[in-house]
């Protein structure tokens, strides 16, 4: 029988781990009890529960139950109001962790950063994707013209409505235009409402659910109006198939995927309120790629900028770290 763990037993291990660390319990033991917890409740009997835990850390000398993820918790949570006591437990035990991994550079040198300022200590900070892809994907046929698209979670805090109304402002200078939107959620009644509202039912469309690794490649722009990503999958899956992306200049997903004016642009704001977040810009920059650059420039930066994220070169990340752990 393979050792497998449900995800409710595993995200129930996890709010273990992060409750225990909010009373004051050591991080290390905090999260090998979450693990425990998690495996059993998740599925697993005792004695593969034993096998998920040893298999976990025999072949690195039991150092990567000390790593805890505590880079990703430490570098992207820090400044979070509901993370500080997190944050704070990680840094008051750094010299417990052997080394930290997060998924961006800028989440490394944010981390190494807060290191500097609030520390005297200067730990090893690692930065591994936490996703890939296995190969750049190239279209057959010729891409739609004046054709966008976005994916993503169907939620409020996604701002599809701002790519909405962004792309209704570039259809009145580019009436080709077409966008749509694959994904579910609770919002797609208010987003249906809003498309009708602005007479845009014959060129946005919500797509639903569907398998996007052979639809980017159809596609000559991804638009991202997310105002905060950890990482960013569907970032990297679009560049992977050579899609520049529109977005705003926020961390870390837009800013690890897209180099500003090469294969995209970032659009800078000092303006929080939802409806003024720069959404003109945005509109101008649709225009913009679509009548004042090269595509084919920006799309190869896009593929040029993904393949450090292919599977072959993640893997030799982590292969590097765990030598260093046997060194």
């Amino acid at each position: 029988m393979s050792n497998s763990v449900s995800w409710v037993g595993a995200l129930l291990g996890l709010a273990l781990a992060i409750g225990l660390i909010l009373w004051k319990l050591n991080p290390v033991y905090s999260l090998l009890l979450g693990t425990i917890f998690g495996a059993i409740i998740g599925g697993s009997s005792l004695s593969q529960t034993v096998n998920i835990v040893v298999a976990g850390t025999q072949s690195v000398m039991g150092t990567v139950v000390r790593v805890l993820a505590a880079g990703v918790l430490a570098g992207v949570m820090m400044e979070s109001g509901a993370a500080n006591a997190i944050a704070r437990a990680i840094f008051e035990n750094a010299n417990y962790i052997d080394f930290f991994i997060t998924a961006t550079e800028k989440q490394k040198d944010l981390l190494r950063k807060h290191f500097s300022k609030y520390t005297s200590m200067s730990p090893r900070i690692f930065d591994i994707p936490v996703g890939s892809i296995d190969k750049l994907i190239r279209p057959s046929n010729p891409r739609k013209q004046f054709s966008v698209m976005t994916a993503s979670r169907i939620a409020a805090e996604k701002h599809i409505d701002w790519t909405i109304k962004s792309v209704v402002g570039a259809h009145k200078i580019l009436p080709q235009i077409t966008f749509d939107i694959y994904g579910k959620g609770g919002q797609e009644q208010q987003l249906n409402s809003l498309i009708k509202q602005l007479n845009a039912s014959d060129y946005v469309h919500l797509k639903g659910h569907a398998d996007l690794s052979d639809i980017y490649k159809h596609y000559q722009l991804y638009l991202s109006t997310s105002t905060s990503e950890g990482f960013g999958l569907t970032l990297l899956e679009a560049i992977g198939s050579g899609l520049p992306i529109i977005g705003f200049d926020v961390p870390y997903g837009n800013q690890t995927f897209v180099e500003n004016g090469k294969n995209g642009f970032l659009i800078s704001s000092d303006q929080k309120d939802e409806e003024h977040y720069n959404l003109d810009k945005m509109t101008q920059k649709i225009i913009d790629l679509f009548t004042g650059v090269d595509l084919k420039t920006f799309r190869e930066k896009s593929y040029q900028i993904a393949r450090k994220f292919m599977t072959n070169k993640v893997e030799i990340k982590w292969n590097d770290l765990l030598k260093e752990l046997n060194d």
